[in-house]
């Protein structure tokens, strides 16, 4: 079965919220106390306290992951079009181009260090690698969503809500965007008619019931005469032919000298 470019928009805003998700509970675990994947706690709590405390750099961090969820499904669902889709796309490209190389450069950083043996003092190497997986599978989400969905939106399935929101704006897009002059002409002759039955009741209402009573028994006898004489014009001549005049020969013959 092929797939459509939503399908594949979709897919990738999907794991680009799960990667969001795993990082975020990694988080939330360190805010609610917990030291998964913790090496040093004192190392890390002096870290924390550095960039303004619990607050900053934990759920500050949270709040971003799931920022970038919301930002990957208004690319895909039909919520998100309520605000402009550039400012959406903007927004995601924006996190690829920061996320991507910073996950990068930071999973080669980690896996160069735990093959050298020189390991964080403050993590474990499955926690930064985690992480950063995190980072780079939700910077290339940010990519791929904004990339499929570049032509205007990405249309749904049919039969889904979506398409039926989009059918709906599709019409609504394409009656705004009918011609001026051809709505300026509809408009106008429906006032022309509007202002003719106006018209029409007005002149109406202003001649007496036995005034109009007349003219229409007028106006029937008229027809009614003009429609038997046509009618007789039509009818064939029944009358019978009138015989020519004879001569009288005989008569003629004998008063000649």
């Amino acid at each position: 079965m092929t797939s459509t470019p939503h399908k594949q928009a979709t897919t990738a805003a999907h794991v680009g919220c799960a990667a969001a998700a795993g990082y975020a509970a990694v988080k939330t675990a360190w805010g609610l106390g917990s030291t998964v994947g913790v090496r040093d706690t004192a190392v890390l709590e002096n870290f924390m306290a550095q960039l303004g405390g619990p607050l900053i750099a934990v759920w500050a961090t949270v709040f971003l992951a799931l920022l970038a969820g919301v930002i990957l499904q208004s690319l895909v669902q039909p919520w998100g079009r309520r605000v402009s889709r550039p400012l959406r796309a903007s927004l995601a490209w924006l996190g690829f181009a920061i996320m991507t190389p910073v996950a990068l450069l930071g999973l080669a950083g980690t896996v160069a260090k735990a093959v050298a043996g020189q390991p964080d003092p403050m993590l474990t190497p499955a926690i930064y690698i985690g992480v950063y997986t995190c980072f780079v599978v939700l910077g290339l989400s940010f990519a791929v969503t904004a990339w499929r969905t570049r032509h205007s939106e990405a249309t749904p399935a049919a039969g889904s809500l979506g398409a039926a929101i989009l059918l709906r704006q599709t019409e609504r897009r394409g009656l705004r965007a009918a011609s001026p002059a051809a709505r300026t002409g509809g408009r106008a002759a429906a006032r022309r008619r509007d202002r003719v039955h106006r018209g029409e009741r007005a002149v109406g209402s202003q001649v007496p019931l036995a005034v109009r009573t007349a003219l229409d028994l007028a106006n029937t006898a008229a027809h009614g005469g003009l429609d038997r004489r046509r009618a007789r014009d039509r009818a064939p001549d029944r009358r019978p032919a009138r015989r020519p005049a004879r001569s009288d020969t005989s008569t003629a013959g004998r008063s000649a000298p």
